[in-house]
């Protein structure tokens, strides 16, 4: 009986083996199983949403939007980029690449837009042929593009675990369930609820510690990713971990003011959100975004987002069940039009071609590189000086 099980099994395996899917079949395949999955996700929460409208009709009255509110929220969203704009004009300026600010900004917005598509590729596409029209490198603005985006989100996480026990007072812990609970009293985490403050000062410690880590890797990545023809030694100095500390302490207000924009849309639905709680809405708006970034099965981190924030949302005393649905909605449709409203305001206002002459691309790259780090001082004597390699004749 074994041996014919065992030669079922052979027989099978080799035909399985036979079977090989074309790299086209393979993408395709993959992209219809990352659609099928974001549509199970949105039909899940799209249940529980339901489920918590009906159970909050009795106990909720007429709800009212408050407009002045939702523009505030669209208004802190779209100021919550600016510190990556910031960091990301600094990081290709570290590489050789001076580009305008408002190309940067350009650029950034609009690559937004590419987030909704599956992947979330086209976000670095979109930057990187942006940057490259108004005089930057499109490799440069897309290694740069991955610093940003991994940065902001390591920020995302560390600010994640120092508001973490925001999110659990005596009050809402009760709701938690009790396999949370229990997890939360047989381990050491216990103590991060019981004293707000040692997690924010754990979390500082440890990403100051972090710094010069972080900054040996990212100059790991430059040489590695350097086009051809371009002075590696150059990118072998570490980056600056000033400025990636200086990034990171720009990423938790951009954090905060995201936070900011969730309490605002909560406040458009007529709840009594406080804004003394803006721990808690930072908090449950950081995992939201965060959430969905990882999902990149959804674009845009459609469905997990929003079933991330439904569900911090509705622990929280001060916000009913129907304020808690409508503000995960909302908070979805202003960010996604402001996206659209500034994206098309600085595409249509912003001339890359024009910008791309004032950029300083240098011929010799390699000295424009070693005088990006360099004061401007320096960089001008080092420039104008006599006996420099670029001065002396060949």
């Amino acid at each position: 009986m074994s041996a014919v099980s065992n030669t079922v099994a052979m027989t099978f395996g080799e035909r399985f083996k036979s079977v090989r899917l074309s790299p086209k079949a393979r993408s395709i395949s993959w992209k219809v199983f990352n659609w099928l999955l974001c549509v199970a996700v949105l039909i899940f929460v799209g249940m529980q949403g339901w489920k918590l409208w009906n159970d909050g009709r009795d106990s909720a009255g007429e709800i009212q939007l408050h407009y002045g509110w939702l523009a505030l929220s669209g208004l802190f969203y779209a100021v919550g980029w600016f510190p990556s704009i910031w960091f990301w004009q600094r990081l290709m300026r570290r590489m050789g690449d001076h580009i305008p600010w408002q190309a940067v900004a350009r650029a950034y917005y609009c690559g937004h837009l590419g987030k909704y598509l599956p992947g979330k590729a086209f976000v670095v596409i979109i930057r990187g042929q942006m940057c490259a029209a108004a005089g930057g490198r499109m490799r440069t603005a897309v290694v740069t593009v991955f610093y940003e985006t991994l940065i902001m989100m390591g920020c995302g996480l560390a600010v994640m675990v120092a508001l973490a026990p925001a999110l659990f007072p005596a009050e809402v812990g009760s709701r938690v369930p009790e396999a949370m609970q229990k997890f939360l009293a047989d381990t050491s985490l216990i103590s991060l609820v019981e004293q707000p403050y040692l997690a924010p000062i754990l979390t500082f410690v440890a990403c100051l510690l972090a710094l010069p880590l972080i900054s040996r890797l990212l100059t790991i990545v430059a040489v590695k990713a350097a086009p051809a023809g371009v002075d590696a030694e150059t990118l072998r100095r570490p980056i600056d971990w000033k400025l990636i500390g200086a990034g990171l302490v720009s990423f938790v207000v951009a954090w905060y003011l995201q936070g900011l924009s969730l309490w605002a849309s909560l406040r458009a639905v007529g709840s009594d959100a406080a804004l003394a709680d803006i721990n808690v809405w930072t908090e449950i708006s950081t995992i939201g975004t965060v959430g969905g970034f990882l999902a990149v099965f959804s674009p845009g981190g459609l469905g997990v987002r929003e079933g991330l924030v439904l569900n911090l949302l509705k622990l929280q005393p001060d916000v009913g069940p129907r304020a808690a649905i409508l503000a995960t909605v909302l908070v979805r449709v202003v960010w996604f039009v402001t996206e659209i409203i500034v994206a098309g305001v600085l595409y249509m206002a912003v001339h890359p071609r024009r910008l791309a002459k004032s950029a300083s691309r240098p011929m010799d790259e390699s000295i424009s590189r070693q005088e990006a780090d360099l004061p401007p001082e320096e960089s001008s004597c080092k420039t104008n000086a006599p006996n420099s390699p670029s001065s002396s004749p060949s």
